[in-house]
């Protein structure tokens, strides 16, 4: 019975056939056939290997997301400037008024973002479509009875619209 191959890892014994493990490396140029022995690794920047070319391509992204993270700093403290600037000139033609005016005891918060700013617009559109609606009510119609009924009318019916149109139900 033949051996089978040697195996170098656990010890065992090659066969004769084959060459060993550390032969082999030896052969291929790599070390002494020490175990553990390594062979060196390609340098960084040789041909075939695209190392530095790696490292050129981070440092490109890099250079370029700190470029935007920059320029994202510049925009949000010009947004800032700006609005301090309009803070400051809202401050300055409101201060006489406010002198005159007592001083509110609690401070009402307004609604902010894009629902609230939505929720305006709508009700803006609906107070334009309630007034055209009374004007052209008041033109067209000469009784006042009727001009009375248009105002009743509009008046129950705006509700229904706003739930309809705009799918408020709570």
């Amino acid at each position: 019975m033949t051996p089978g191959p040697g195996c170098w890892p656990t010890g065992s014994e090659p066969s004769g056939d084959r060459p060993t493990a550390p032969a082999a490396r030896a052969a291929a140029g790599g070390g002494a056939g020490r175990p553990g022995a390594r062979r060196p690794g390609p340098q960084a920047g040789t041909a075939g290997t695209g190392g530095g070319a790696v490292s050129k391509e981070r440092a490109r992204r890099r250079a370029a997301r700190e470029a935007e993270q920059a320029r994202q700093a510049a925009l949000r403290a010009e947004r800032r400037a700006r609005s301090a600037r309009r803070r400051e000139r809202l401050d300055r033609l409101t201060a006489p008024i406010a002198a005159v005016l007592p001083r509110r005891g609690v401070r009402i918060a307004g609604q902010r973002g894009i629902l609230a700013r939505r929720r305006r617009a709508q009700n803006g559109a609906v107070a334009v479509l309630f007034l055209v609606v009374q004007v052209i009510a008041w033109l067209l119609v000469s009784s006042w009875a009727a001009r009375f009924g248009v105002l009743v009318l509009s008046l129950l019916l705006v509700p229904v619209l706003v739930t309809v149109a705009f799918d408020r139900r709570s």
